[in-house]
């Protein structure tokens, strides 16, 4: 099993933010918690940046 296949199988919310703040990658697990769709994520980088 790959790396990308465990993370977007576990029960954890994960989420990867470059240098920059910018959200490059989220697991379904943190989508479902934080009630976000992928779409959603691409603009949270302003609020993660300030």
């Amino acid at each position: 099993m790959s790396l990308k296949a465990v993370i977007q199988h576990v029960i954890d919310g994960i989420i990867i933010i470059d240098k920059t703040g910018e959200v490059i990658y989220t697991n379904p697990a943190a989508d479902e918690s934080f009630g976000y769709k992928p779409q959603r994520w691409r603009l949270f980088r302003n609020e993660i940046s300030g």
